[in-house]
């Protein structure tokens, strides 16, 4: 098997990206912020309402990095690039607009 870049790393929040008290370490940071300066597409995805991530969002800095924020279990997705809800109500979608983030930078998928 050929090995392949990562160009996009979805995360759960609570318990995935976040420890027991809802805090994420500074090691996931560092790991984040080291995969975000590779180009990867940060994407925090959750049941929580848009509010409810958009702070841990801003803590990691996809205000200015880009990113998206998955929430409501898919049914809104936030492009941080393009600062605009995205019309959405599918997990397809989703996929789809990360990875028109990742084109847009040059990268290609099959």
């Amino acid at each position: 098997m050929e090995k392949k870049d990562i160009r996009v790393l979805a995360l759960d929040l609570d318990g995935t990206l976040t420890n027991d008290q809802k805090v994420v370490t500074p090691a996931t940071r560092a790991a984040l912020d080291a995969a975000a300066a590779k180009g990867v597409t940060i994407v925090l995805a959750s049941g929580r309402p848009t509010a409810g991530i958009m702070p841990l969002a801003k803590e990691l800095g996809l205000d200015k990095k880009g990113g998206c924020i998955l929430s409501y279990n898919g049914g809104a997705i936030i492009d941080w690039r393009d600062a605009l809800p995205q019309a959405a109500g599918c997990k397809v979608c989703a996929a789809a607009l990360c990875l028109r983030q990742g084109a847009g930078r040059g990268h290609h998928y099959l």
